[in-house]
């Protein structure tokens, strides 16, 4: 999970607000749709799949049919179908990564690729977050590993993504081409927090020497 900071749209609100005064209103409008992928640079916030195959765009606060939250400029993000129904309304509050510039650091990813596809997620929460690195880290560990035999065939696919991630990373960096190793770990490509955790914990100076050319 990395910072996706979201665009500041009063007029996407004013829409909003609009669908929100109707009997049948929807928050899908097309303005909406397209600024929250922009945004999210076409990612699901969460797992940070960049090619997810069922999209939605989801309440980062459970709305529970409050059209304020429902409505919300502020609490919409783009999510795939997978971590969007396995957060549902179950984890709550976890970190804002439209907000918080703190995010990637409070959520630690090990990943490993033998003897089989492993990834491992650690909380460091900074002082006052606890509860929302928590859940956080609750929400990211079943995305990854799945509970129910659909799911867990989810993640399997979902890791089988990481892995061609993780192995791109390391042909990158064996091959000396810190370009692609940049590219690899921005805010757009997929799996960019996982893929930094690796060079920061495996590979520190080369983490050290492009962290400042990373937005």
């Amino acid at each position: 999970m990395i910072f996706l900071p979201k665009t500041d749209r009063p007029d996407l609100q004013a829409i909003l607000d609009r669908e929100a005064a109707k009997a049948s209103g929807s928050y899908l409008k097309e303005e909406i749709v397209d600024q929250v992928e922009k945004d999210s640079h076409g990612k699901c916030y969460l797992c940070e799949d960049a090619e997810p195959t069922s999209i939605q765009v989801e309440h980062l606060v459970p709305h529970r049919d409050d059209a304020r939250l429902k409505f919300s400029w502020s609490n919409l993000l783009y999510a795939c179908a997978h971590c969007n129904g396995t957060k549902g309304a179950r984890y709550h509050p976890i970190l804002d990564c439209s907000r918080d510039n703190s995010v990637w650091g409070q959520v630690k990813l090990v990943f490993t690729r033998f003897p089989k596809a492993r990834i491992e997620v650690w909380g460091q929460p900074v002082p006052g977050k606890e509860t929302q690195c928590e859940n956080t880290v609750r929400l990211l560990e079943e995305s990854f590993q799945g509970k129910t035999p659909i799911r867990k065939r989810e993640s399997e696919n979902l890791r089988k993504k990481m892995i061609r991630a993780d192995i791109e990373l390391s042909q990158a960096i064996q091959g000396n081409d810190q370009t692609r190793v940049i590219g690899l770990v921005s805010a757009e490509a997929s799996f960019a927090g996982m893929q930094r955790w690796t060079l920061c914990l495996n590979h520190p100076d080369l983490w050290s020497e492009i962290r400042s050319q990373i937005a």
